[in-house]
């Protein structure tokens, strides 16, 4: 996940609420860091990812063949 569940809790109720922090150089993706219990005992929405900052520059900048050889140089994606 290259993040963390805030919450000190093992069990939790209708309406409890957990935030998601990324680590150092990752976003959460989608930009959503709390998250509710539901009556359902369903979250509001599925866990966010955490995203690698350099890893969207390079989706953005980058043609197609330079995305593919970086996928296959670096295991962490």
């Amino acid at each position: 996940m290259n993040g963390k569940i805030l919450s000190n809790k093992k069990l939790f109720y209708s309406e409890d609420k957990i935030s998601v922090q990324c680590d150092h150089g990752y976003f959460l993706e989608p930009n959503l860091n709390m998250l509710t219990c539901e009556n359902s005992g369903q979250w509001s929405a599925e866990m966010p990812n955490c995203t690698s900052k350099l890893k969207m520059y390079l989706l953005k900048n980058s043609t197609n063949d330079d995305v593919q050889k970086f996928h296959s140089k670096n295991s962490f994606m």
